[in-house]
């Protein structure tokens, strides 16, 4: 069983918000080793609702799922994930009995599957050792829109513990705290937090203009956190300012994107001697 949930999409004109009615939930096996997505099936998830349940699954299998909104008159943009199922009998992803296996290292690999991109290697494989007192470990470095599965075990253990996981397209991951500090007629101030565990090492800002429906991003110069920290001491805020404008903040729609190779946030085991593999 896979359950799965999405965050609705952001629909800034009110008048098109009505319009969504429903979502368009596809899910289809993917095998490792030839590379090939399997036939998928269509489900139809009504709005308000933002999650599905998918049962009869085969055991111990990546599959490749995916999101659209949908009107009377289309579907939008294509959210997709990689997620696996447990192999039979597991009810967690691994539970460990002997605890002599905290004075060990743990050893992580990260091996990638499959990528939107054809630069990107298939079947490399990334190793790193983990000390067993860590709760989390964050795997750096990946390549984006790109499927990984990445494995956990135990040193001296045949038992393994192994998930797949698929990193986001560049520009995906967005900032949700953000705040306007002060406006003028052409230009203003906005600030965030930034990417907890330090991983982010640059922020694009880009904004759109509501009332212009032919109107696309306009996306500012990346840069970088340090360029970005804030005059006042102690706030630990980012900030950037956004001016010569050619008409009044109001008008418009202010995102900021993280940019750098993606990560996998794992968690490793905890004190009741389980492992959780976590995105």
């Amino acid at each position: 069983m896979l359950h799965v949930d999405w965050v609705p999409p952001e629909i800034f004109d009110a008048e098109q918000r009505e319009l969504l009615t429903h979502y368009r939930v596809t899910i289809a096996p993917f095998d490792p080793r030839s590379g090939v997505t399997g036939p998928k099936k269509n489900y139809t998830v009504p709005v308000p609702g933002n999650s599905i349940k998918f049962d009869g699954l085969n055991p111990e299998t990546i599959y490749n799922i995916t999101v659209q909104a949908g009107t009377s008159s289309g579907y939008g943009h294509i959210l997709w994930g990689t997620y696996s199922t447990l192999a039979p009998g597991q009810r967690h992803i691994i539970r460990l009995v002997n605890r002599c296996v905290f004075q060990d290292w743990l050893s992580l690999t990260a091996r990638s599957l499959h990528s939107v991109y054809g630069n990107v290697r298939i079947n490399q494989v990334k190793t790193f050792d983990v000390e067993p007192y860590e709760s989390d470990f964050v795997i750096r470095g990946l390549h984006p829109s790109t499927v990984y599965n990445v494995t956990l075990k135990p040193k001296d253990h045949s038992e393994v513990a192994w998930g797949a996981y698929a990193t986001l397209p560049p520009g995906w991951f967005l900032v949700k705290n953000l705040k306007q500090c002060d406006k003028t007629n052409f230009a203003v101030s906005m600030s965030w937090e930034p990417v907890e565990l330090d991983m982010a090492t640059e922020y694009q800002v880009r904004y759109l203009r509501m009332k212009d429906s032919e109107a696309g991003w306009i996306e500012e110069d990346a840069r970088e956190s340090k360029e970005l920290l804030c005059p006042k001491d102690g706030c630990g805020r980012l900030c950037y300012l956004v001016f010569n404008l050619p008409h009044n903040p109001s008008d418009y729609i202010f995102q900021v994107s993280l940019l750098r190779n993606l990560i996998i946030n794992m968690r490793v085991p905890n004190k009741s001697g389980n492992y959780d593999i976590l995105l």
